[in-house]
């Protein structure tokens, strides 16, 4: 019974895995909190942050940038090209 309760975990917890574009290189924003971001490098995702005080990942931008030029609402165009 615990092997099949680990067994659902794992599958759970591939799921929710933010998925990334085989070879291309891009950042893309954190659907929960946008301080955060994923930086996806050959189909392989990474956590990253804005760790400056007052800076967010800006969707438009796909970049770190000052909280007051950041609408955590907006969304990416497009995928940037790799």
């Amino acid at each position: 019974m615990m092997k099949a309760g680990l067994l659902f975990l794992a599958i759970i917890g591939l799921s929710l895995a933010f998925y990334c574009e085989e070879k291309k290189t891009y950042d893309s924003p954190d659907e929960e909190n946008c301080r955060y971001y994923h930086h996806c490098e050959s189909g392989e995702s990474s956590e990253g942050a804005c760790f400056i005080f007052f800076r967010k990942f800006n969707p438009v931008t796909l970049k770190c940038d000052w909280a007051w030029n950041v609408d955590c609402t907006a969304k990416p165009a497009k995928l940037p090209p790799s």
